[in-house]
C-alpha cells in the first residue's frame, strides 16, 4: 500500500513553521488568498459567516431554516455522524479552492487550512485521528500532492492529533466529480476506499476534504472505516453548497 511521499512528508513539515506566525507562509505583501488585497477583512467575515449562517444540522450545507438538508434524509449509516463546513462553495472561496486543487496553489491550500483550525476545529469532538480524504495514486502523482493533507495539517497542529495518511486509501481511480449529477456520482465511485485492516478498531476519526457537494465521497469513506472498526466519525471540509445542488 501506497505511503507518504517526498512532497507530502515536506508539507507534514511545516507545520513546525505555521507555529512561528501566518506572515512566514503567506506574507500580506503578496495579499490576501482570498481577494489578492494587501489587507482586507476576509479571515474575520469567513468566520463570522461560519459561526451565524443557518446549517444543515449533519452535513453543513447552507440552508433557509434550521434543521437537516434533503440529501441527509437519505444517508447510508456510512455517513459521518457530523460534517462541519467552512464556507459556501461560492466565490472567492471557490476560486481558492480550484487554485489549490488545479493550478498547485499549495499557499492557498495552508491558508485554507488556517481558517479550518479557527472556525470547526474549534468545535469538532477531539478524534484520535485525522484522515485526508485520499487520492487514487496516479492522481496524485499527476497533481504532485493530495490537498486534502495540504488542509490538515494546521488542525491537526492545532487539536494536537495525528495526521494519518496509511489508514484509508482510494483503490478505484475515478473521473473528476465536479461536471457529474447525483446518480453520476455514485456510479463513479463506486467501491472506490478500502481501510487499513489493523489500528482503527474503536477509534474516533476525523475526515479532512476540500469540498462537500452530495457527500458521497465522505460517504464511502465512512463505510470503509466503519467497516474497519471506527466507531465515531467526524468530517471537516472547507466548503460546500447550498440544499438542493
Amino acid at each position: 500500500m501506497p505511503g507518504l511521499n517526498r512532497l507530502e512528508v515536506y508539507f507534514t513539515y511545516l507545520t513546525q513553521w505555521l507555529n512561528q506566525g501566518l506572515d512566514l507562509i503567506y506574507p500580506t505583501d503578496i495579499g490576501c488568498v482570498l481577494c489578492g488585497k494587501k489587507a482586507c477583512e476576509c479571515w474575520e467575515l469567513v468566520l463570522q459567516a461560519y459561526h451565524t449562517d443557518i446549517r444543515c444540522d449533519r452535513c453543513g450545507k447552507l440552508l433557509s431554516k434550521p434543521g437537516i438538508c434533503q440529501d441527509c434524509t437519505l444517508r447510508s449509516p456510512g455517513f459521518p455522524d457530523r460534517v462541519f463546513t467552512l464556507a459556501l462553495y461560492e466565490g472567492h472561496m471557490r476560486e481558492a479552492l480550484h487554485r489549490l486543487k488545479y493550478r498547485g496553489d499549495k499557499r492557498a491550500g495552508l491558508y485554507l487550512g488556517e481558517l479550518l483550525a479557527a472556525g470547526p476545529g474549534r468545535e469538532v469532538l477531539k478524534p484520535d485521528l485525522i484522515i485526508p480524504v485520499p487520492l487514487h495514486p496516479k492522481k496524485r502523482r499527476k497533481r504532485g500532492y493530495n490537498q486534502a493533507l495540504i488542509l490538515g495539517i494546521s488542525l491537526a497542529q492545532t487539536l494536537k492529533v495525528p495526521l494519518k495518511t496509511n489508514m484509508l486509501y482510494r483503490v478505484a481511480y475515478t473521473h473528476a466529480q465536479a461536471d457529474l449529477g447525483r446518480q453520476e456520482r455514485m456510479l463513479n465511485l463506486g467501491k472506490a476506499f478500502v481501510a487499513a485492516p489493523h489500528g482503527l478498531g474503536g477509534k474516533n476519526v476525523l475526515l479532512i476534504d476540500d469540498i462537500l457537494t452530495t457527500g458521497f465521497t465522505l460517504e464511502l469513506c465512512g463505510s470503509a472505516l466503519r467497516q474497519a472498526g471506527v466507531t465515531g466519525l467526524q468530517a471537516v471540509c472547507v466548503a460546500a453548497g447550498r440544499d438542493g445542488r
